[in-house]
């Protein structure tokens, strides 16, 4: 059985909104009143709350904070985790018009793997951390990641598409979800180029969830040159080429080269028959025209 690493509601920023199952709210906050023996208005005092943003709390007319959630639990000697299951909605700041439904502990399974990398190395996410954009010439790419966000509970009307290229330009208005890819993905606000790396805990997934993520920088960054019969990445960032490289060889044996520094760019790149087989077999490309590249390749040293 695999072992996908999970992100609890505690690994969250405590700066996140959550939305909880009323009748799971009311009962917390009565358990640590219990606790206490003082009554709700006094508990908010002794917690330096407004009482009109406790009372919107206590009837789930307002997401609460995550921090604040935390406090209230410690007074009813409650683990903020046990809540998972009931949250509803998660946002990313009280300025987020929508949340996410995402369930916890959120399972950082293929896709999301597969999402990350495909931004890290594709996307664009501003210092204000309201959107998060993406420019792609694979169409089928791009309905990949968009099902996907569609998935979470973001509404079509943030989404907004424009052609660039021969492809699109996605522009995803949702900023839980640019927090979510910035604080959790630990994908870098403004110029990312040359600092991005691949996260320690997609380095420590099960192997599958390292193919999908690689897999998505390719679909990203990648690339499949015919009349040298090579399949590689390129990137500003020596950290990440590197990153790659090193789970290419160690997680899928694979017979691969680290290049550069060439005009600022660093490049992992790979050839020969059966190493490129076994790339197709166990990675590949959701990039169309890549993979066809990569069939032709190989259907080339049967010549």
């Amino acid at each position: 059985m695999k072992e996908y690493i999970s992100i609890n509601l505690s690994d969250l920023p405590k700066d996140f909104y959550i939305s909880i199952d009323s009748k799971i709210i009311k009962k917390i906050f009565k358990k640590a009143s219990k606790n206490r023996k003082i009554g709700l208005p006094k508990l908010a005092k002794e917690l330096n709350f407004v009482w009109g943003s406790f009372w919107r709390w206590y009837n789930n007319k307002r997401f609460i904070k995550i921090k604040n959630l935390e406090r209230i639990c410690n007074y009813a000697n409650i683990s903020v985790n046990d809540l998972q299951k009931y949250i509803n909605l998660i946002k990313g700041d009280i300025y987020c018009r929508n949340g996410l439904k995402i369930k916890l502990p959120l399972v950082i399974n293929e896709e999301w793997a597969y999402v990350a990398e495909l931004l890290r190395t594709d996307g664009h996410i501003p210092k204000s951390l309201k959107e998060v954009e993406i420019a792609n010439n694979d169409i089928g790419v791009l309905n990949l990641l968009k099902n996907f966000l569609l998935s979470l509970g973001i509404k079509e009307s943030s989404i907004h598409e424009k052609p660039w290229n021969k492809g699109k330009n996605i522009k995803i208005c949702n900023r839980t979800f640019a927090r979510i890819m910035n604080s959790i993905f630990e994908i870098p606000s403004g110029n990312k180029c040359g600092i991005i790396c691949i996260p320690t805990f997609i380095k420590k997934s099960p192997t599958s969830v390292v193919g999908s993520s690689i897999k998505g920088a390719l679909d990203g960054d990648g690339w499949t040159i015919e009349s040298t019969r090579r399949v590689g990445i390129q990137s500003k960032s020596q950290k990440y080429v590197s990153d790659i490289y090193s789970l290419l060889k160690e997680r899928f044996k694979l017979i691969t080269y680290l290049r550069g520094p060439y005009q600022g760019k660093y490049t992992c790149d790979m050839g020969r028959k059966e190493n490129l087989k076994r790339f197709q077999k166990l990675i590949g490309f959701n990039n169309e025209k890549r993979n066809l590249k990569l069939q032709r390749v190989l259907l080339s040293y049967k010549r």
